[in-house]
């Protein structure tokens, strides 16, 4: 199930489940008539596998590693133009909590 925001809770019908936590973004100022560079986004799209409490690591922390696989293969489908630099992201598998349960997820975070 996708999200357009951070879940308020989640039920294990509603898994795997993604949302995107509030992006960033920097820019360099324009100074003595010289382009300062691009600016640069990032955010983090969050992807919930199953809850620490089912007891199952083994197999929570082999569904994440075929998570994080497919979350890479669906960046590497993105345009080659997506932003002038294009894209940088890096993976991590953590634990986080949603309406006090706790979730494996991973994290990719994406900069263009």
């Amino acid at each position: 199930r996708q999200y357009s925001e951070p879940p308020l809770s989640l039920n294990t019908a509603d898994l795997p489940a993604s949302w995107p936590m509030m992006p960033t973004g920097t820019d360099q100022e324009v100074a003595f008539c010289r382009h300062g560079g691009f600016p640069q986004y990032t955010i983090d799209m969050v992807y919930a596998f199953e809850a620490v409490a089912q007891s199952r690591q083994i197999e929570n922390y082999a569904g994440c590693l075929t998570l994080m696989d497919a979350v890479t293969d669906a960046l590497c489908t993105l345009p080659n133009d997506f932003s002038m630099r294009g894209i940088e992201w890096s993976l991590t598998i953590n634990i986080t909590a949603v309406a006090e349960t706790t979730y494996w997820v991973v994290v990719a975070s994406v900069t263009a």
